[in-house]
């Protein structure tokens, strides 16, 4: 049984029954696994941990895949993902004398853990975050996946541990207050989301990717297995002039391994480099699958050409989902409430995921990450070139940096330029991925100064930029948001260009393979590029968003204005948000001089501290 799901849990020292807390967990993340659920307790010498589990059945849809799940040794563990060399692991376990009662890759990684121990963690391939409680040395284990793609929220309450896959789960527990955190909508304000490990709610943090985090009696510890920074750092994995027929390879075994499924699986298909890539990839391996795609009704954001040119080429069974400005306000009660933390982006995902759902799929694999692994943005470019020059340049006064950007055009991207030219020189990286200005977020905060959270030193190459979009936009912004608007539907969403051998692969090549020539992503292009259509080999790279602009002045208009206007939406949020400083942001919208990002943001984040930051429920507790 491979199976996405939510989990949740908890560590009282002193023993309490955690039976209500977990109750309220499953009942808050069910849509996260409709199949199946289970709570249990173990006892950890004089604590106690209980986990809790719901499950979304996708291969092995036997009673035997039930969570929590126990082990000989009396381990039990609550796990949340897909392990891709599971098969493998099974073989090596079954030599080594473990027996298995079912096809479910949750019970060889329990068995991998009775095993080896945390070593476990660096053998398994795939996604995951899970929790094992283990009686023999009164352990409880939480570990996360090495490039985050599962989420894993811990809050420690009292001197004990909850954790769940989900922050609201951790708040309908009643363990956790829902108490805003300034530090985290700082982030939120600098990014468009929350930056790691912080959260928005006071007092819960991310486990880190690659990380174990073990609770006990003698304290609580931190086991980090896996660096993607040391995956950049480390030689090349084959001679540079091989480099695109061992990328091609190591990219078809990441596809074929994230085609096992027992339930319907397709593609989502926005006609780029990345998702074209991943359907003729899987066509090689399985024969075309279902294809699914957002078309927009404005002619200027719609991918409909490309799109067509892959479903032509490959065959595939396509289903489009034609959205305009009614559609999009039809969704946005919904996809608001299903954002677990703000956040500026992730409405696409909950759109075409609540498509592909109703469309009878499971899962669907995704071609997030191809951008950030193989150099997809103007910005590998643009970001070590503009570090490079910037010991080169005076230091210009403001007003003069201002005057000498606007040449450039206006906007958000103006003002950056100008401060650039004025002397902020932390990295190019952190202003073009910026979304809203030091100065501006302090006024938003009511003057409480917040540092920059994005890496502030200079970028060298495109490797460097790699790695930062990795573990900074893609960590906090992108993989965040396809876990939690996809599973809001109870769709398994899979990304086969974030594979850990894949991207360690790519990770240790020189960093001028990624951008040499002038054509987007050249490594990618070099390694699959003949399996591609010409008319999406040959196109220039555009990014996938909503309208916002145009539906922010027509028919979003009216409601993003009530929100933004009346200081007092947002509950507790109201309290510390600046309420002319946000009008300020609309108004300066209005009349062009900032993008529809900011607006949105503020909107978003009211609507979301609305709903979240309501009185929380009675304090279910685990001390006695």
């Amino acid at each position: 049984m491979l199976s996405v799901c939510g989990i949740g849990g908890t560590y009282a020292a002193d023993g309490a029954n955690p039976d209500a807390a977990l109750a309220a967990m499953v009942a808050r993340m069910r849509h996260r696994g409709p199949d199946d659920e289970g709570t249990t307790t173990v006892a950890l010498g004089d604590a106690t941990a209980g986990l809790c589990a719901t499950r979304l059945a996708i291969r092995d849809l036997s009673a035997a895949g039930h969570q929590p799940m126990a082990g000989p040794s009396g381990s039990v563990i609550a796990f949340n993902g897909e392990i891709y060399n599971a098969n493998a692991l099974r073989r090596d376990l079954t030599r080594l004398g473990h027996r298995f009662r079912g096809g479910s890759d949750t019970e060889v990684v329990l068995a991998g853990w009775e095993e080896w121990r945390s070593d476990v963690f660096p053998r398994l391939r795939g996604m995951f975050a899970l929790a094992i409680a283990d009686p023999r040395d009164a352990t409880l284990i939480l570990a996360r996946d090495p490039l985050g793609v599962k989420p894993l929220y811990v809050a420690r309450v009292d001197g004990d541990v909850a954790f769940a896959s989900e922050i609201a789960a951790l708040l309908a527990s009643g363990l956790l207050a829902p108490r805003l955190s300034v530090h985290g909508l700082a982030g939120f304000l600098e990014l468009g989301a929350p930056i790691e490990p912080d959260t928005i709610i006071e007092g819960c943090a991310m486990l880190a990717p690659g990380t174990a985090l073990s609770v006990s009696p003698r304290g609580i510890g931190e086991q980090r297995w896996f660096s993607l920074a040391d995956a950049f750092r480390a030689p090349a994995a084959v001679d540079p002039r091989a480099a695109p027929e061992a990328v091609r390879a190591a990219l078809q075994t990441a596809v074929e391994r994230h085609l096992v499924s027992d339930v319907p699986i397709g593609v989502f298909l926005s006609g780029g480099l990345d998702s074209t890539a991943i359907v003729a990839l899987s066509a090689a391996a399985a024969g075309p699958l279902p294809t699914f795609s957002i078309v927009f009704r404005e002619p200027e954001y719609s991918e409909k050409p490309w799109i067509d040119a892959a479903t032509r080429a490959f065959g595939t069974a396509h289903r489009e989902l034609t959205l305009g400005v009614d559609d999009f306000l039809d969704e946005l009660p919904e996809g608001l409430a299903a954002m677990d933390q703000p956040t500026v982006d992730g409405l696409n995902t909950y759109v075409v995921a609540g498509a592909t759902k109703r469309a009878g799929l499971t899962v669907a694999l995704s071609g997030l990450g191809g951008d950030e692994l193989f150099a997809g943005y103007e910005l590998f470019r643009t970001a070590p070139r503009l570090d490079r020059w910037s010991g080169q340049f005076p230091r210009l006064p403001l007003a003069l940096a201002r005057r000498l950007a606007a040449r450039a055009g206006g906007g958000d991207r103006a003002l950056k330029l100008a401060r650039w030219l004025a002397g902020d020189r932390s990295s190019a990286y952190a202003l073009q991925r910026e979304l809203i200005e030091p100065e501006l977020r302090m006024r938003l905060l009511g003057g409480v100064e917040t540092p920059r959270r994005a890496p502030a030193a200079p970028l060298n190459d495109a490797n460097d930029v790699s790695l930062t979009e990795l573990s900074h936009f893609m960590l906090n912004l992108l993989l965040r948001d396809s876990d939690v608007m996809s599973m809001a539907h109870s769709l398994e969403l899979r990304v086969p260009l974030l594979d850990q051998d894949l991207v360690e692969l790519v990770a240790s090549l020189p960093a001028a393979l990624k951008v040499a020539g002038g054509q987007p992503k050249p490594l990618l292009q070099a390694a699959v590029g003949d399996m591609l259509p010409d008319a999406v080999r040959t196109r220039p790279k555009a990014g996938f968003t909503l309208p916002f602009a145009r539906w922010l002045r027509g028919e979003l208009h009216e409601a993003a204005r009530e929100v933004l206007l009346d200081r007092t939406v947002g509950g507790p949020l109201a309290e510390v948000i600046d309420a002319r400083a946000v009008a300020d942001v609309w108004h300066g919208f209005l009349a062009g001089r900032t993008s529809w990002s900011r607006p949105w943001a503020l909107y978003v984040v009211k609507r979301w501290a609305e709903r979240a930051l309501a009185p929380a429920p009675a304090q279910h507790g685990l001390r006695r």
